[in-house]
């Protein structure tokens, strides 16, 4: 159930990324996040 549960989120999650309408900022995003933790 564990292993079904992840991998719900993680389609649920790639359906939410793919829903945004500005693809170019999701990826700015991801490597601005990272960056500010440290």
């Amino acid at each position: 159930l564990i292993k079904d549960e992840r991998t719900r989120r993680r389609y649920s999650a790639e359906s939410h990324l793919q829903s945004i309408p500005r693809p170019a900022i999701s990826p700015t995003v991801l490597i601005i996040i990272p960056t500010k933790n440290e």
